[in-house]
């Protein structure tokens, strides 16, 4: 596979992210959800909504692949996913593992100290954030229609 870049999002790339999440979405999320969480979830990730977000507590990160947006990530406070999708075509592929080493580099020189971050899985994603070294911190939960399992990384060993 070609050399895959990181960087973090432009606010004028903040339609295009909305787009590509979406889309990753509807491919492998929505069909687990119901309509209430899909509503909820298009709710929360127009482009509009990432914007702001961008703009106070979050910072997204882009992974591409020849040019191509093959996987985004989005973390708030410096120690949470708030969301990590990757294209169906680049799933198993390392997107996933590079846009977390690049987001924990940048989580650590803000907050040296923290020693865990966490994430609310989707249960399509449970798999994927388990080979990324995350544990459950509790059973799956619904908010909304969102569904999720509750989990937690330890950065140091």
């Amino acid at each position: 596979m070609t050399k895959i870049l990181i960087r973090q999002m432009n606010l004028e790339e903040v339609k295009e992210v909305s787009q590509f999440v979406h889309r990753v979405f509807n491919n492998f999320i929505a069909p687990d959800y119901s309509k209430e969480g899909i509503f909820t979830f298009k709710r929360i990730n127009e482009p509009a909504a990432i914007e702001k977000r961008s703009r106070e507590n979050h910072f997204v990160l882009i992974a591409s692949v020849d040019n191509f947006m093959a996987g985004v990530m989005e973390i708030s406070d410096y120690r949470h996913i708030s969301m990590l999708y990757v294209d169906g075509r680049y799933q198993n592929r390392g997107i996933a593992k590079s846009l977390l080493a690049t987001a924990v580099n940048k989580i650590l020189k803000q907050c040296p100290d923290l020693d865990f971050i966490t994430v609310n899985s989707s249960p399509y994603g449970i798999k994927a954030y388990e080979k990324l070294g995350f544990q459950k911190t509790d059973e799956e939960q619904e908010v909304q229609g969102l569904r999720f399992l509750p989990m937690k990384k330890f950065l140091f060993n």
